[in-house]
Formats: structure tokens, C-alpha cells, sequence
């Protein structure tokens, strides 16, 4: 703890934000026949926590149940086979308690169709 400023250093900070991105990655991917780990990601986000995709004009946001039972649904319905969420570069920022985190590319596999975004 940086104690002139009353919060976290910064590197660890950042070090933990690594962690959880880590492992959010791993909880939503999953290879065909295999399936997510959507239970380990309620113990990633603080009660109030929200996810926020912001990819087009449309932006999403939704609590952690919200974000869940969709993908579980297209998983249980077979609509979704297959899933890999990737980190290849990120920019985070960190505002004190706050801290928003730009990154990812996701593959998928649904009804046999691969796509990418």
C-alpha cells in the first residue's frame, strides 16, 4: 500500500487485474464437448460488479447473473460449441478504486459456424 496516497501500488494493482483477467478468460472458454466454467466467475467481481461490452454503437451492460445465463443457455441448447476468449494486448487504466481495462478477441463456434470478432 502506498501510504502518501492511501491506495494500492499501482503494479499490484495492475499485477491483480492480470489475475482476474486471466482468469474471467478461462472461466467463459472452452474447447467442443467441453463446457465453461460460468460458476467461477461470480467470485471475480465485487457484488455491485458490472461487465460493459463496448464494441459498436450498441453497448452492453450487464451484472455478472445477466452476462451468465444467456451464454449458459446457448451452451445447454448446443447453439454454442465452443468458446475462446483471448488476451492479445490490453491497455488498463486505473483511477484510484477505479479501472477499465480495454482487450480481448473472441473465436466461437455456434451451430458449426466459426466466427471472430
Amino acid at each position: 500500500m502506498n501510504s502518501h496516497m492511501g491506495h494500492p501500488d499501482r503494479t499490484a494493482v495492475k499485477a491483480e487485474l492480470d489475475r482476474l483477467t486471466t482468469e474471467f478468460f478461462r472461466a467463459v472458454s472452452f474447447e467442443e464437448g467441453g463446457t465453461p466454467a460460468f460458476e467461477n466467475i461470480h467470485g471475480l467481481f465485487i457484488e455491485s460488479g458490472l461487465l460493459i461490452k463496448n464494441v459498436s454503437s450498441n453497448t452492453e451492460i450487464s451484472t455478472v447473473t445477466q452476462f451468465i445465463e444467456p451464454r449458459q443457455a446457448s451452451v445447454r441448447s448446443g447453439a454454442l460449441t465452443r468458446f475462446n476468449e483471448t488476451e492479445l494486448s490490453e491497455t488498463t487504466e486505473i483511477f484510484g478504486n477505479v479501472a477499465h481495462r480495454f482487450s480481448y478477441e473472441p473465436t466461437a463456434t455456434s451451430a458449426g459456424a466459426r466466427s471472430c470478432r
